[in-house]
């Protein structure tokens, strides 16, 4: 048990700070009108998800069991839909409900397209 913790711990500050880094990257060089941070960490980590699931259930590995520094901790840091919401409840507060519902679809569109790309990707290997 003590070592899951740790595994967690692990990725989740390594989560935290690639997350941290790739919103102010993109905030840095498209400006921060637009939540494109979170847009590319959520659908990032669908991709890295999708291809983890892929490969593990192919090979018939238990997820959560054996990938807890990635899965749990990095990606569970790295992506997370509570900023989603808020991003998207700021384009709406703004009066730009359809900047707002380009930002959801977009954002569930491509985060669930990536996921199933790189599942078939991950199922490959």
């Amino acid at each position: 048990m003590i070592v899951r913790i740790v595994e967690v711990a692990i990725g989740g500050s390594l989560g935290a700070t690639a997350r941290f880094l790739a919103m102010e990257l993109l905030r840095r060089r498209l400006g921060s009108g637009y939540p494109f941070g979170t847009l590319f960490v959520n659908v990032a980590g669908c991709f890295v998800l999708g291809l983890v699931l892929g490969y593990a259930s192919a090979r018939g590995i238990g997820v959560i069991e054996r990938h807890m520094l990635l899965v749990v901790g990095f990606l569970g840091s790295f992506t997370t839909f509570s900023t989603f919401i808020a991003d998207a409840d700021a384009l709406g507060q703004r009066e730009n409900p359809g900047a707002m519902l380009i930002y959801l679809v977009a954002s569930v569109a491509l985060g669930f397209g990536a996921f199933m790309l790189a599942r078939s990707i991950g199922r490959l290997f």
